[in-house]
């Protein structure tokens, strides 16, 4: 998801994993809820499962083209601002030091 994201790429998927925190319903995609017996939450496509994938391809098809190519840059701007090297390097330094001050007091 991340990659078609950092292409541009709108991504429909089903509300499952990691999906609600990386796709920004409405915005960078679409997120399905997969099925009436497991709703994760109240998202922009009514429907569910296939009908819901079937629903959020067919909202995407019928975008004008300024609504798509700003989808798209919300795609890239959001890879941008949450998956660059520098911050994975600062969140990961970050953690490094929690657990070193962690084990220097015990």
């Amino acid at each position: 998801m991340v990659e078609s994201m950092a292409r541009g790429t709108p991504v429909v998927a089903y509300a499952r994993g990691s999906v609600p925190d990386l796709v920004d319903d409405g915005v960078t995609g679409f997120i399905v809820n997969s099925s009436d017996s497991d709703v994760r939450g109240a998202y922009c496509v009514k429907k569910t499962g296939r009908e819901g994938l079937c629903e959020a391809l067919e909202r995407i098809a019928a975008m004008k083209e300024s609504d798509y190519a700003r989808m798209r840059s919300a795609c890239r701007e959001r890879v941008e601002r949450l998956f660059t090297r520098a911050r994975m390097l600062d969140e990961y330094e970050a953690l490094f030091a929690r657990l070193l001050r962690a084990h220097r007091s015990t």
